[in-house]
């Protein structure tokens, strides 16, 4: 998905121009599986916005909701690599069921959702007039998922933590050896991995 735009504020004696942003989503080849297991091939588009999946084969194209899904996958040209998505149904802390793409699989999964945010910046003009620029970028939402549990993941201590505590003493002799940063997610998923691999 890419979000086309940005929204110009000037300041207080200028006039307020916003360009509204526009929204292009991407065909990529790709796989769905549907509710009765039936395997869909063709191109796939996901919308994050409105929690639907169409997949087109041949002149047929099929929009798929959450419950109607049980797994989508296709080939992103632009990161060279294929992307997994799963439909949540149940779950707390979920107001209603959506896709998310599969980070890390295992006994402790990690999840993650598409969002945009804004990005600023400043330009000094003439008059020493100050243009600020909102540029729309696409980000992530990570979520840590166990047995229908579903929790944002933002810090260590308060939500990794309470999922791996089982294996605390393993987790802690492996970060020190390791010379991990629980802070960073990268060392955050080799943890996830690590724990899935002692788990099982």
């Amino acid at each position: 998905m890419i979000l086309m735009g940005t929204m110009l504020f000037y300041g207080a004696s200028a006039q307020l121009i916003v360009e509204k942003p526009v929204f292009r989503y991407t065909w990529h080849r790709g796989v769905v599986i549907n509710a009765e297991q039936q395997v869909i091939r063709g191109e796939v588009m996901l919308n994050y916005e409105k929690n639907l999946v169409m997949v087109r084969s041949g002149e047929t194209t099929t929009t798929l909701s959450p419950i109607q899904t049980t797994f989508i996958q296709f080939y992103d040209e632009e990161l060279g690599v294929n992307r997994d998505f799963v439909p949540l149904v149940q779950a707390n802390n979920l107001p209603r069921p959506a896709f998310f793409e599969v980070v890390v699989k295992g006994n402790l999964a990690l999840l993650r959702r598409e969002k945009m945010v804004n990005t600023t910046s400043q330009v000094y003009e003439s008059g020493n007039e100050i243009r600020t620029i909102f540029t729309p970028v696409k980000s992530h939402d990570y979520y840590l998922y166990n047995h229908e549990r579903l929790r944002l993941l933002t810090s260590y201590r308060r939500d990794l933590l309470p999922f791996i505590r089982s294996r605390k003493q393993d987790i802690e002799g492996y970060v020190k050896e390791n010379s991990l940063q629980v802070a960073t997610l990268q060392d955050q998923i080799e943890i996830i991995h690590y724990f899935n691999t002692i788990e099982n």
